[in-house]
């Protein structure tokens, strides 16, 4: 086994303490490193850095942003309109509880006269 790993697979293992990945590198593994351009592969900056391609990410971006600005407008209106509604369902419901308690004092007076009527009634009948 010793001699397959020296044979010519041996840059899969560390040669020594200091070749171990996780010695040489100081990072975390929720750390992220920046993407550089740079760094990558050569035919990945052609691609990044072609005329089309810059000219075609500008426009999406300028596109996007433009989304953005008219959906933040329609949003803040929306708010608007979302406010002036819910303060004329409160005061809607306001109106209806008072309605309500009119409507419930109206009835409690109209059986009150009802019966005191009919207790009047009842002593003029006995008089009589």
């Amino acid at each position: 086994v010793s001699s397959s790993v020296s044979a010519g697979n041996n840059h899969y293992l560390p040669q020594s303490q200091s070749d171990h990945p996780l010695e040489s590198q100081q990072t975390f593994e929720n750390e992220r490193q920046p993407f550089d351009i740079q760094t990558s592969k050569p035919e990945v900056q052609v691609a990044y850095t072609a005329p089309e391609v810059v000219n075609r990410n500008k426009r999406l971006f300028s596109t996007l942003i433009g989304h953005l600005g008219s959906a933040k407008k329609k949003l803040e209106a929306d708010h608007e309109n979302i406010q002036r509604q819910s303060s004329l369902m409160r005061s809607i419901a306001e109106k209806n509880t008072e309605e309500f308690k009119k409507l419930r004092l109206r009835k409690r007076k109209e059986y009150e006269f009802s019966v005191k009527k009919k207790r009047i009634e009842e002593k003029v009948s006995e008089i009589e």
